[in-house]
């Protein structure tokens, strides 16, 4: 016997891990995008069963379909800009040497002058990113 009804995500009771991902969407705004995704992926609909596998095991594709950031695309993210970092740091080393500057207050105005703004934009973009990651 086959039972069917329409179900609201708004009020779907998922479980396990299938709840995290139900609660991202609820709070992003995306239940009626979501549903129309799933209206036109599942024509026949889908048990709850199914819905709730969907939401906990392939989550990474629910969010990539929703225009969500991923786990795995945040961490790419931060690590994207923990190399920028590294490498700012390396073109100041690069430069005073170059420049020949020994002295520390020297230094200190070199870097203000020209790496100071690209670094705290560089550190406010990582702080952001991993912020949103803790969120997920």
């Amino acid at each position: 016997m086959k039972i069917t009804y329409e179900l609201d995500l708004n009020t779907f009771e998922a479980w396990s891990g299938g709840q995290d991902t139900l609660d991202r969407i609820i709070n992003n705004g995306l239940v009626n995008e979501f549903e129309a995704i799933l209206d036109e992926c599942y024509p026949d609909g889908m048990t709850e069963v199914q819905l709730n596998d969907l939401l906990r095991f392939d989550s990474e594709w629910v969010y990539e379909t929703l225009g969500l950031e991923t786990e795995s695309s945040l961490k790419e993210k931060i690590e994207e800009v923990e190399c920028q970092i590294e490498d700012l740091k390396d073109d100041f080393e690069y430069d005073i040497e170059c420049e020949e500057i020994k002295d520390e207050n020297e230094k200190q105005a070199y870097w203000d002058k020209y790496y100071k703004n690209d670094y705290e934009d560089l550190i406010e973009q990582l702080n952001e990113l991993k912020e949103e990651l803790e969120n997920l």
